[in-house]
């Protein structure tokens, strides 16, 4: 499975500041976002990630 980066931008928020930033899935043309939070700095420490359902207005943005 052959992930492609397509874009990014900022994302102020009540929380700080995100990167909101784009992929695509080249197989079957899906499209996938992560927001990102601190990646300005190198670190060799653990990322703490967490991954969402298909549901992005329903996990990020109601609660």
């Amino acid at each position: 499975m052959a992930i492609e980066f397509v874009s990014k931008s900022k994302l102020p928020t009540a929380f700080g500041d995100f990167e909101i930033i784009a992929f695509q899935d080249q197989s079957t043309g899906e499209e996938h976002i992560a927001l990102a939070k601190g990646m300005d700095t190198i670190s060799n420490q653990p990322i703490l990630v967490r991954i969402h359902s298909e549901c992005l207005t329903g996990d990020a943005l109601l609660h």
